[in-house]
C-alpha cells in the first residue's frame, strides 16, 4: 500500500498533435480546451497523493509551423501568448529538431516563465548551441536557464522537461518516489518489486481519471527515478549500494536499477527515458557532493555511460567557454550512440566559482561544479 507523502505524481502532461486540416485557430482553441486540471484533480483524488505540475507538450515546431503558414518563432510566440496565462497549466514544452537560427529563444525565456524550449544537437550546430546556451544564462538569467535542454538524439514522448516532443496524442504521468522506494528496500523488498508495485497503482489510477475528460485516451508512464531536494535520488542510490555515491559501485548501482525501471515500463505502458535521474540542483545529496568537492563533472558525465538520462541542472562557471561547451556535447553525443537512447544536457553558466552556491530560485541554492574535477 502506498502511503500520502511517500509517492507524488511528478507531473501530469498532454501531448497535442496538430489535427489533421487544421489551421491556427482550431489549433489554439484544442490546447485551450484540453480538460488538464480535470483529469489532475481526478488521478490525485484515486491515487490519494498530490499532483506538482500540469504540462503541455507540442510537437516539433518545424513539422507543424509551415501547415500552420507560421515560422517556429510566431508559432512559439502565438502558443505562448494564448496559454502562457491560463490557469491550471504550469508548464508548456516546444521542440525543435534545428539549432540554427534561435536567437529569439533568448527572448522568449524572458516573456513566457512557462515556456520550456529543447533543440536537438547535430554536429554543424554546435557553436550555434554553446552561443546559445551562454546567451540565455547572460541575458535572462540561471533560472530561465534551467528553461532551455539539448537533446542528443531526437525528443522522446515524456512527460519529462525540457527534453520532449509530442509525437503522437497522448495523456501521460511522471512520479516523484525515491522515499517509497528507499522505505521499501529498507523493509527487504526488491527494487524491482517495489517499482511495480508502484506501477501497477498508478496505471489503473491514470486510467480511472480520463473518465469525464476530452484527453487523448493513451496512458504512458515515465518511471524515470527522479529527485526533489530531500527525496534525494543520490541517496537512494547510496542506501542500495551501501556507501558513497562517488565510490566504486555507483555505476553498477545505477546500470541494476535502470534493468529495472526498463523491465516494469515494458510491461506497464512506459514511454520516455525510464531510467535514473541524477539533476544536481533538484537533489540536496548531490548538492552536498558538489559542494564538498567529492563530485565533479567528470564523474556526472561517466554516470550517463550506465543510463543516466543525461547531464541535468549542472551549473558550471561561465569561463570555461565554448570550446569546452562543444568538447562537452562530443562527448555526451558518443555517449548517445553507444547507448542507443536519447539523452539530455541542461547546463547552466554562472559567474561564481566551483563549490560556490548560486540563487536558483525555485530550486534553491545551487554549488557550482567544478569542471576539471
Amino acid at each position: 500500500m502506498i502511503s500520502v507523502g511517500e509517492l507524488e505524481i511528478r507531473a501530469v502532461a498532454v501531448s497535442a498533435p496538430l489535427p489533421k486540416n487544421g489551421d491556427l485557430d482550431s489549433y489554439l482553441k484544442l490546447l485551450e480546451e484540453i480538460q488538464i486540471e480535470e483529469y489532475a484533480h481526478n488521478i490525485s483524488r484515486e491515487l490519494g497523493v498530490p499532483v506538482r505540475t500540469r504540462r503541455l507538450v507540442l510537437p516539433f515546431l518545424e513539422d507543424i509551423s509551415p501547415r500552420l503558414g507560421l515560422s517556429p518563432r510566431d508559432l512559439a510566440e502565438k502558443v505562448c501568448e494564448e496559454l502562457c496565462s491560463r490557469d491550471g497549466l504550469d508548464y508548456i514544452a516546444l521542440p525543435l529538431r534545428s539549432a540554427s537560427d534561435l536567437n529569439w529563444i533568448v527572448e522568449m525565456l524572458s516573456r513566457f516563465e512557462k515556456a520550456f524550449f529543447s533543440v536537438t544537437y547535430s554536429q554543424r550546430d554546435e557553436l550555434a548551441i554553446a552561443r546559445l546556451v551562454r546567451e540565455v544564462a547572460v541575458k535572462v538569467g540561471p533560472v530561465a536557464a534551467a528553461h532551455l535542454a539539448v537533446s542528443f538524439g531526437d525528443q522522446p514522448l515524456t512527460p519529462y522537461f525540457p527534453a520532449t516532443a509530442g509525437h503522437r496524442p497522448a495523456t501521460m504521468v511522471s512520479l516523484l518516489y525515491p522515499t517509497y522506494l528507499k522505505k521499501r528496500v529498507a523493509e527487504g523488498a526488491s527494487i524491482e518489486v517495489a517499482i511495480e508495485d508502484v506501477a501497477h497503482s498508478v496505471v489503473k489510477a491514470a486510467e480511472t481519471a480520463l473518465e469525464g475528460t476530452n484527453l487523448p485516451r493513451e496512458i504512458l508512464v515515465d518511471y524515470s527515478l527522479s529527485p526533489w531536494m530531500r527525496d534525494s535520488v543520490a541517496a537512494l542510490v547510496e542506501t542500495i549500494k551501501g556507501e558513497t555515491l562517488t565510490r566504486p559501485g555507483t555505476h553498477s548501482a545505477l546500470l541494476e536499477i535502470n534493468r529495472c525501471l526498463l523491465s516494469v515500463a515494458t510491461r506497464y505502458r512506459g514511454t520516455g527515458y525510464n531510467e535514473v535521474m541524477l539533476p544536481v540542483a533538484e537533489d540536496d545529496r548531490l548538492k552536498e557532493l558538489v559542494r564538498s568537492g567529492e563530485l565533479g563533472l567528470s564523474l556526472l558525465v561517466s554516470y550517463v555511460s550506465v543510463c543516466v538520462a543525461g547531464l541535468d541542472m549542472v551549473l558550471l562557471p561561465s569561463d570555461v567557454g565554448e570550446r569546452f561547451l562543444t568538447s562537452l556535447m562530443h562527448d555526451l553525443e558518443a555517449i548517445r550512440q553507444v547507448k542507443g537512447r536519447p539523452l539530455g544536457m541542461r547546463v547552466i553558466l554562472t559567474e561564481a566559482e566551483p563549490g560556490e552556491d548560486v540563487d536558483l530560485g525555485f530550486f534553491g541554492k545551487t554549488p557550482v561544479v567544478d569542471p576539471y574535477r
